[in-house]
């Protein structure tokens, strides 16, 4: 009997370390997956294109493809925000004006996007992040029979197909092996928004903005270029929003300010009066501009508008839109070229008047 009972007890035993082994193999187990799962990387959400930074376009003298100077300014500080999303791809798209056949538009826009891409890669962007499209005739811009209207259309244009910042991937989770449920997006997007404001501004600058510089000056001569803009167009841009039905069009806000600026490459641009228009009132507001033709030669001047957008999904941004281009004919200007070329080799010409007063001086001796 006593055997018996001891028999027993040594089973009870064994049973009860066949059972505490069996609990430290199960455990061992689920903590190797477990580091394992750990150690596998969190797939990266897709990147979004709309919080990329925003490209200027660049524009082309009529049948050309060569990159003016007024667009290798803009170019630089697209390359520069380039190299700050190295996860961004582009598309450059070429375009041409309405005018001449359809193949030659079709060629001249994709040598436009080829130059445009080369100044790029010259200036660091990778090659293969730059992908060219040739888009030839369009009225996309500007459906106008203008010379304005056809300087508007002569363009490169900028896509970011992806954009994501090394700052914007984040790293993997420890917590668990499950991505998040996507969240809803909003609409409209910002691009798309983005869109509607460009197509109701140039539906809008006809009428709401006068802007008629002199085709002729004198380079060195100053001038005063006015710009007359009415105080009802940020609400008018607004209705048109409402009536192109976009979603949500209350949640997004037109900043109170709308800003105009001037430029040209190669004239001295001096703001006489702000270049900011509200829409408070009624009536027009003139905004002036003190401005020194540098360069003989046709020049343009470019009007810009900038929006304020407040958007709850994308916060608070300012776009740029680009809405008239005027071409400028300067003309020679025998007095200022001649003072430029003293003051540029004044230090020459001085040189030169000491050698042949030594040199009279020498010869009277």
């Amino acid at each position: 009997m006593k055997k018996i009972c001891y028999l027993l007890e040594i089973s009870r035993s064994l049973m009860t370390l066949s059972i505490s082994a069996h609990l430290a193999l199960t455990m061992f187990i689920a903590v190797s997956n477990a580091q394992e799962t750990s150690q596998v990387s969190t797939p990266v959400p897709p990147p979004n294109p709309e919080e990329g930074p925003q490209l200027k376009d660049i524009f082309f003298d009529s049948e050309e493809d060569e990159i003016r100077p007024d667009a290798e300014s803009v170019l630089r500080e697209n390359a520069e925000s380039l190299k700050k999303a190295p996860y961004s791809n582009l598309v450059i798209e070429g375009y041409s004006d309405s005018r001449g056949t359809d193949s030659f538009n079709l060629r001249l826009g994709k040598t436009r996007a080829d130059a445009t891409k080369a100044y790029l890669v010259e200036l660091g962007i990778d090659p293969k992040r730059i992908k060219t499209v040739a888009r030839g005739t369009t009225i996309k811009f500007s459906s106008a029979s203008t010379e304005e209207a056809f300087q508007l259309n002569r363009r490169a244009h900028f896509i970011l197909e992806s954009y994501q910042t090394t700052e914007s991937i984040e790293p993997p989770s420890r917590t668990t092996d499950a991505l998040p449920e996507p969240q809803p997006q909003s609409f409209p997007t910002s691009q798309e928004l983005y869109k509607v404001l460009e197509d109701e501004l140039k539906l809008l600058a006809p009428k709401e903005i006068i802007f008629n510089p002199m085709r002729e000056m004198k380079a060195g001569e100053s001038q005063t270029v006015e710009v007359q803009v009415s105080k009802t167009i940020v609400e008018n841009l607004h209705e048109g929003l409402k009536e192109k039905k976009v979603p949500e069009t209350d949640k997004i806000r037109l900043g109170e300010v709308l800003k105009f600026d001037l430029s040209g490459n190669n004239f001295n641009i001096k703001p006489v009066s702000i270049g900011e228009e509200s829409s408070a009132q009624e009536g027009f507001t003139e905004l002036n501009w003190e401005i020194i033709p540098l360069k003989t030669g046709t020049q343009s001047l470019l009007l810009t508008a900038t929006v304020n957008i407040e958007n709850p999904d994308s916060g608070n941004q300012l776009r740029d839109y680009p809405l008239y281009v005027k071409a400028v004919k300067v003309k020679f200007n025998p007095v200022y070229s001649a003072i430029k070329f003293i003051k540029s080799y004044w230090i020459w010409i001085v040189g030169l008047i000491i050698v042949c007063g030594i040199v009279g001086w020498g010869i009277r001796r």
